[in-house]
């Protein structure tokens, strides 16, 4: 059961990440490929991923359009409370995109399988 969420997830992250790429490209289309690339990433990694996996986890009858819609507001709610409490903590900025996505990564899977058991 996890796995097959988990499969047809990544199956539509895919899907979802070409097609944000076309509209970067469209939107930036003076700008280097590399360029655009790298900012769709770590947009990607630092918001979306996180929050679309944390929702997985929360509301699994949500479809993924859904999910990746909401998941977006809440990657970026979360990321930015908790990256205010680790800079808070003394964390500096610059390993915040080491720590936060992981965590939130994780925790949308444990609540995910925790889903699934009961």
């Amino acid at each position: 059961m996890i796995t097959k969420n988990l499969l047809n997830d990544m199956k539509s992250h895919a899907l979802l990440y070409l097609v944000l790429s076309a509209m970067f490209h469209l939107t930036f289309y003076g700008e280097s490929v590399l360029v655009v690339q790298r900012y769709l990433g770590s947009l990607y990694w630092m918001i979306i991923l996180p929050g679309t996996t944390l929702l997985l986890g929360l509301m699994p009858h949500l479809g993924f359009p859904e999910r990746a819609a909401a998941g977006a507001a809440l990657g970026f709610i979360i990321s930015g409370i908790a990256g205010y409490y680790l800079g808070l903590a003394g964390i500096h900025v610059a390993l915040h995109g080491w720590i936060l996505p992981p965590a939130i990564l994780c925790t949308g899977i444990i609540l995910l399988r925790r889903e699934s058991e009961q």
